[in-house]
């Protein structure tokens, strides 16, 4: 029993890692985050203040353990509703803003056809091979 909890601790903290991770590339992915911020007028010079002023001038594994350190910290520090719902709705705006999309899962409709196969396609377009015989 103790191994099992400890296997489930240890994906658990495997996902989490992952999702960060993926979450803080994905605000990576859109170019350089102090050009985004400062904005298309801003000069080289205030493009530079914003890189250092949120850490943006310092490599990429420090930036990512910083970001993750802030998260834990703000969404782990409140047991409030109103608080939580507040810094969730804040994270869900940024991706949104700075994502610009994220395939989660891929469909690939595929079927074949034979005289010889009993095969319905449904109205879902879920295949179930494992209603189909052969005539």
């Amino acid at each position: 029993m103790l191994n099992l909890i400890a296997r489930r601790l240890a994906l658990g903290v495997l996902v989490a890692f992952t999702v960060m991770t993926l979450a803080f590339m994905l605000t990576r992915l859109s170019g350089d985050l102090a050009i985004s911020i400062a904005g298309p007028q801003a000069s080289q010079a205030d493009v530079e203040i914003i890189r250092k002023a949120y850490g943006l001038d310092r490599p990429l594994y420090v930036q990512f353990f910083s970001w993750v350190g802030r998260a834990m910290i703000e969404g782990g520090s409140s047991n409030d509703p109103e608080a939580r719902n507040k810094a969730y709705s804040a994270a869900i705006q940024r991706i949104t803003q700075q994502a610009y999309f994220l395939p989660l899962h891929t469909y690939v409709t595929t079927y074949g056809y034979s005289k010889q196969l009993d095969f319905t396609p449904y109205a879902d377009e879920l295949p179930r091979f494992y209603l189909a015989k052969w005539k």
